[in-house]
């Protein structure tokens, strides 16, 4: 069966983002090069973060250097009122993007959000929103900042397809210590040594439903 006629992977209830995660997790592509985190909630010693990261990522950089890469995730759906579509509940994805944009916080190289689709979202409407983002690819590549992925995820083991992809890191220690102090920039650090060393608290349950997710 080719891509084009696969149906559209959707989710509903209360565990649709964490559904996504285990879509996302399942899927050959995050097998490449990567070490998959679900849910990572505590960095260090009892230090809980805000917000959690939903998939966190350890890549190869080169032979010497490591990436991390932290991905938010929202399931979006039309909004309904009196039995009436009104449109895209767009609160969603702008969280999306704050939330995904915080991580930086701890270190990390580079961002993203993936959208996943709500099961009341019918299929012309996922083509229409896929068409709108790719006419506004330029624009939204300079808006999210070139360390920002956003992406997709639209068929069962399809993978994330992204329509924004980041092509380079996030580096804090560009900005100086004027900007937000001394103090700001050490924290930055020491959460992204504990990352790297891989003390930190990730949702094992959940990654024991995921086949490219760390046990």
């Amino acid at each position: 069966m080719s891509v084009l006629s696969c149906p559209y992977i959707k989710f509903k209830g209360q565990a649709a983002e964490r559904n996504l995660i285990k879509a996302i997790l399942n899927s050959p592509q995050a097998s490449s090069s990567s070490k998959n985190f679900p849910k990572v909630s505590v960095i260090g010693r009892n230090k809980k973060i805000h917000p959690d990261i939903d998939i966190f990522q350890i890549k190869d950089k080169d032979q010497s250097s490591k990436r991390l890469i932290g991905l938010e995730v929202k399931v979006i759906k039309i909004i309904e009122e009196k039995r009436k579509k009104k449109g895209w509940n767009w609160e969603e994805i702008y969280k999306g993007i704050g939330q995904a944009l915080l991580y930086l916080q701890f270190g990390l190289d580079q961002c993203g959000l993936i959208l996943g689709f709500h099961e009341n979202v019918p299929n012309e409407k996922i083509e229409e929103f896929e068409e709108e983002l790719k006419k506004k690819v330029s624009l939204l590549a300079q808006i999210l900042g070139g360390y920002f992925t956003l992406g997709l995820f639209l068929w069962e083991k399809g993978g994330i397809f992204e329509i924004v992809k980041a092509d380079r890191d996030f580096r804090y220690s560009n900005y100086g210590n004027q900007l937000y102090g001394k103090e700001v920039e050490e924290n930055i650090k020491d959460f992204r040594n504990l990352l790297l060393s891989r003390q930190f608290l990730w949702d094992k349950k959940l990654a024991k439903s995921c086949e490219y997710a760390e046990k």
